[in-house]
């Protein structure tokens, strides 16, 4: 039987998913950590520790690496722990803000902008993943220079190093805008863990091996005896002469 959560449980947990707009993170938090990578949980747990510092600075952090290195784990117990104390955060990605904007009309926008940014954190999973396009590179540099002004710091986890985030020339506004990123956030290179790395690879290889494996003979259904081969030959139409 499942054990009632007390009221200020549910009340908890509530805030976060308010913060990251689903119930699949909201126990992703420190407690939950399986210590595979106690570097990088350091790191993040002096994120939230100096968190008034950073916030007063507006310094966020651009997490990249592979996937599967913990990287959204990472910047959602650092919302997690954040949002028990007290702080506005928002997790969300640049693919569903341009979603979302999609459906308002242009006077909405900005207003729809401007409420994402106003938070004590932002947190812009996956990036570099959605179509860069001059409506999303326009969109960007909106949310940095918002967040900018308004001092928030924003956390970035991306599968690309940020030299693969900044080579479309001088003039690209998507560079322009990685740049001014950058600028603000502290690089950290998330490296996959290697007992994960294994585990993972070992479960790569068992997949590979049983698709290799020779497909067996489907059971004939319960209840149908197999014919004979005398009944078979009854069974055959006698052709005429």
């Amino acid at each position: 039987m499942k054990k009632k959560e007390s009221v200020v449980a549910v009340i908890r947990r509530e805030k976060r998913r308010r913060a990251l707009g689903t119930d699949l993170m909201c126990d992703w938090d420190f407690a939950r950590d399986n210590g595979e990578n106690p570097q990088l949980t350091r790191l993040a747990q002096n994120y939230v520790t100096h968190f008034e510092n950073f916030r007063n600075r507006g310094a966020g952090l651009f997490l990249y690496g592979g996937p599967g290195s913990g990287k959204s784990f990472t910047a959602a117990a650092i919302v997690n722990e954040l949002t028990d104390r007290g702080y506005r955060c928002l997790f969300t990605s640049l693919l569903t803000v341009l979603s979302d904007l999609s459906g308002l009309g242009y006077g909405n926008r900005r207003c729809f902008l401007s409420q994402i940014c106003d938070r004590d954190l932002l947190v812009l999973d996956d990036f570099g993943t959605e179509a860069e396009t001059s409506f999303s590179s326009d969109v960007l540099l909106q949310i940095i220079n918002l967040c900018r002004l308004k001092s928030v710091p924003i956390i970035v986890t991306t599968p690309y190093h940020p030299d693969a985030l900044t080579q479309g020339g001088a003039a690209s506004r998507r560079t322009f805008a990685v740049h001014r990123l950058l600028s603000r956030c502290t690089p950290v290179n998330v490296i996959i863990p290697r007992p994960r790395s294994s585990r993972n690879f070992r479960q790569k290889q068992q997949g590979e091996t049983l698709l290799k494996e020779p497909a067996q003979q489907e059971a004939q259904p319960k209840g149908l005896p197999v014919p004979k081969q005398e009944d078979q030959a009854k069974e055959q139409p006698v052709q005429q002469k």
